[in-house]
């Protein structure tokens, strides 16, 4: 070091100041100072007074240590790292070899695999806010000029950071209005739900600066919290947290929802096994933090979003908690909106009654699936299926109890056939259809006889006491129908006061043939189910040419 201290400070908080950004500050702080001291290495930790932690923000070293490298971000406690606390406590450099006398086992232990380290405490308005650590891999005393050069450097470096920070929050503020923008933009522009949730989760993360967020929608009926969107930080190649657990009473989760507030947590473990040069008992303590903040809309709870930052104890701003709060109000109304769109769209397509699929969308799907099963080569069939002897059922017991067999096919359909795949639709009056893809007629035949033989067995007469008691019990025969009815309906419904069949026709579509086309073979082949007695499937026979 022949140039003087001046001039060796006066160079480094040149190059310092040169980076306006602070991860950039912080990287060229720890490669001057470490350069200019000829160090082995040189590492910068943050210090929090509300956790009480250090973490390393930055390190240099002469051999590029992998090993150093990947101690970024982690944080450690007093009983971590006690030779770099001490500097800090008693606000003054600490210089310690691996030789010293009297030196404790747990302070040796502390310098790692270096043999020399020398420790300043960094400060601003007068309180610690990190430290600036050197190391060496030999035994080196430091001269007098050089401790009164590291002191100055360490002096430098929070001014640097300060400038920095002020830098950086700039760059914040128009990256959270331009997070803000874009989720408005996404909530308004598309009413799919996952596509809109995905793009808040991420931009989210972008503007907080953290490593996951998550996004769970709240199941009004089942009190069921859903995952809907998760996105992970892809430039993060450290060890993920772990995610909430959404269904743990006490979790972060459900303290946010419960309590319609911000809830946090900090988790602090500590990896098993070695890590690299450190060994096994000198791993640092993860310290992850979770914060969650329940998505309200009209001051009702309809999820959380959930954000995981594993490098070291993070503590939110007023800021960024605001910008979370703007941007978890734009989540619940990408909720809102997408339910109300749903909502919308099922009044349109379905029919009132039954629930089914109307007499509109059934034409709608079942030329979707015509079209595709003609263009991949598969089978797709249609049940037509009709009430038997309605109008002398709705005559006899009146409009009111029609419309509860009418409820009870519907949701014999609902329940019995394949969710998401087959389309049950109310066809038109006593009237029902079933479109079952990339079934052949053998398959579609099976469904039919199951659904009459469901229906009929199910709404069994309650209207007339039986000649004989039941072996089992009026009690059983009453359980017994009762299950059946619910297994029907999907809820408790009344018992229909007569015994109800129906009629159902089966047909392919044959090659060559349309959807108008496969509907007339059904139909010809519920004609041929009521014409031969009622109460039975009829496959369609070849359609005319």
């Amino acid at each position: 070091m022949a140039d003087r201290p001046t001039q060796i400070v006066a160079r480094v908080g040149a190059r310092i100041a040169a980076e306006p950004q602070e991860d950039a500050v912080l990287a060229s702080a720890v490669f001057e100072v470490g350069r200019e001291m000829q160090a082995a290495s040189c590492c910068l930790y943050d210090f929090s007074p509300t956790s009480e932690l250090l973490t390393l923000r930055a390190a240099w070293s002469i051999d590029d240590d992998p090993d150093l490298k990947a101690l970024i971000g982690a944080s450690f406690a007093s009983a971590d790292r006690p030779s770099l606390f001490r500097a800090l406590r008693d606000r003054r450099i600490v210089e310690t070899h691996v030789n010293d006398a009297g030196l404790s086992r747990e302070l040796r232990d502390d310098l790692w695999s270096d043999l020399t380290v020398l420790v300043a405490p960094v400060a601003s308005d007068g309180e610690p806010t990190g430290l600036l650590v050197a190391g060496e891999k030999s035994i080196r005393h430091f001269a007098a000029g050089e401790l009164e050069i590291f002191e100055a450097l360490a002096t430098l470096v929070a001014p640097a950071i300060r400038n920095a920070r002020l830098f950086d929050r700039e760059q914040d503020h128009n990256r959270h209005l331009a997070a803000l923008l874009e989720a408005s933009r996404a909530v308004s522009s598309t009413v799919v739900l996952g596509e809109v949730l995905e793009t808040v989760s991420r931009k989210t993360a972008e503007a907080l600066g953290v490593v996951r967020c998550r996004i769970y929608e709240l199941d009004q009926a089942s009190d069921a919290l859903e995952q809907r969107a998760d996105f992970v930080d892809p430039s993060y190649h450290g060890e993920l947290p772990d995610p909430a657990d959404a269904d743990d009473p006490s979790s972060v989760v459900r303290r946010a929802l419960d309590s319609g507030e911000v809830a946090s947590e900090l988790l602090v473990t500590r990896p098993v096994g070695p890590r690299g040069r450190f060994g096994r008992r000198k791993v640092p303590e993860l310290h992850q933090t979770r914060l969650a903040l329940p998505l309200l809309f009209g001051g009702s709870p309809v999820g959380v979003i959930v954000f995981f930052e594993p490098r070291g104890g993070r503590e939110f701003s007023v800021t960024e908690l605001d910008l979370a709060r703007g941007l978890a109000e734009q989540a619940a109304a990408a909720i809102q909106n997408a339910h109300l769109y749903e909502h919308l769209q099922e009044q349109a397509t379905s029919d009132g009654l039954t629930g089914l699929a109307n007499h509109r969308h059934f034409y709608e799907r079942l030329h979707e699936e015509v079209a595709r099963a003609q263009r991949y080569g598969l089978p797709v069939s249609l049940l037509m299926i009709d009430i038997d002897d309605f109008k002398h059922f709705n005559d006899t017991f009146g409009h009111q109890v029609g419309d509860e067999a009418l409820r009870l096919v519907g949701a014999i359909l609902r329940q019995r056939l394949r969710a998401k795949i087959d389309i049950a639709a109310r066809y038109g009056g006593e009237e029902f259809a079933a479109i079952l893809p990339n079934t052949a007629v053998a398959g579609a035949a099976l469904a039919g006889a199951r659904l009459a033989g469901e229906i009929a067995s199910l709404a069994e007469r309650a209207d007339e006491p039986p000649a004989e008691a039941h072996p089992e019990g009026a009690a059983a025969v009453g359980e017994r129908l009762r299950e059946n009815v619910e297994s029907a309906s999907g809820e408790p419904t009344t018992v229909l006061p007569a015994h109800i069949t129906v009629s159902v026709g089966v047909a392919e579509l044959e090659s060559g043939r349309n959807a108008d086309e496969l509907v007339a073979a059904a139909d010809r082949a519920l004609y041929e189910a009521k014409r031969a007695g009622k109460n039975r499937v009829c496959l369609a026979t070849q359609a005319p040419a």
